[in-house]
């Protein structure tokens, strides 16, 4: 079974533009994503997701490879889990 991520509840998202600002509730500390970023934070809103889905919708979606969107994507991950805005379960 492969991890799933989802939002935490500790936080506030709006669109500017073409980008997703969020607000930790927790630290008072507001977030930047970019288009992609806010792309995929808008799927997760929705849903659940495992690592796979999320490529395969954003691949889908913009001018990216696979490689590419693995190696942004884990980065993205990581920086919203250390920041405790994203959830991880099995």
């Amino acid at each position: 079974m492969s991890k799933k991520y989802s939002l935490s509840t500790n936080q506030i998202s709006a669109s500017e533009s073409k980008h997703k600002i969020i607000l930790d509730f927790d630290k008072g500390n507001y977030y930047s994503l970019n288009m992609v970023g806010a792309f995929i934070w808008d799927e997760l809103k929705e849903q659940s997701l495992s690592l796979e889905e999320i490529i395969h919708k954003v691949v889908e979606t913009f001018d990216i490879t696979v490689k590419e969107c693995e190696n942004d994507l884990h980065v993205l991950l990581e920086d919203l889990q250390k920041e405790k805005l994203l959830i991880v379960s099995e």
